[in-house]
């Protein structure tokens, strides 16, 4: 088994991974939306394809640098002049340089041709954010519901009521939404959606047990 073939491809192999994950991130939506509606492509959440595409892009820096250690005399062949003299400013580096240069300041200033994919990008999530069912404000599943419940200008008393009923497990009104929708299995979009909808009169202190399952009314 020769090294030169294994780190090929390897270098192969993250280059169509970080390819995959680049696509999965231009595609995928803006993260407070993705956080909110439970977003998975693929059985993998927005924060495990960041993670894949960091991976496999450490992955393909290690391989690549081991690659040109290993292919060093062949690259240094491909700066040499017609009379075998190294040559850095060859006609082959400059244009490597310039194609290098150009994606970079287009890409940073957003300019034609590669401003418009970047453009592209923004459309989709921007799409993606306008849909019915964005978050009331930013972060809302990190918000405790009693908070989430009195800043969406909603009743707490309903609100444990109409959770009750759709037989939501909460152990304390002051529990942040998206640990309450995860242990229910609901992104945090479906758990809003109930609290949101819950109708029927304030109760009061109420205490449900049986299964494990608490509920306490605004009082408490």
């Amino acid at each position: 088994m020769r090294t030169r073939r294994v780190v090929s491809l390897v270098l192969l192999m993250a280059f169509l991974m970080v390819l995959v994950t680049s696509i999965v991130l231009y595609i995928e939506p803006q993260g407070r939306i993705a956080r909110w509606t439970g977003w998975r492509l693929l059985g993998l959440g927005k924060g495990q394809w960041h993670d894949l595409h960091l991976s496999m892009g450490l992955l393909m820096l290690a391989s690549a640098l081991l690659h040109t250690y290993l292919n060093w005399r062949p690259l240094v062949a491909a700066l040499r002049n017609r009379a075998r003299r190294v040559y850095v400013f060859a006609p082959a580096f400059l244009v490597a340089l310039v194609l290098t240069g150009f994606f970079a300041v287009t890409g940073l200033l957003r300019l034609p041709p590669l401003g418009w994919v970047l453009e592209g990008g923004d459309v989709l999530k921007d799409r993606a954010a306008a849909k019915p069912g964005a978050p009331p404000y930013g972060h809302a599943e990190d918000s405790p519901l009693d908070v989430l419940v009195v800043r969406t200008g909603l009743d707490v008393a309903r609100v444990l009521e109409g959770l009750r009923r759709a037989d939501v497990d909460l152990e304390n009104p002051r529990e942040r939404l998206g640990d309450i929708a995860r242990r229910n299995r609901l992104t945090p979009q479906q758990l809003y959606r109930i609290v949101r909808d819950a109708s029927g009169p304030p109760t009061g202190a109420r205490v449900r047990r049986g299964r494990g399952r608490r509920w306490r009314g605004a009082g408490k």
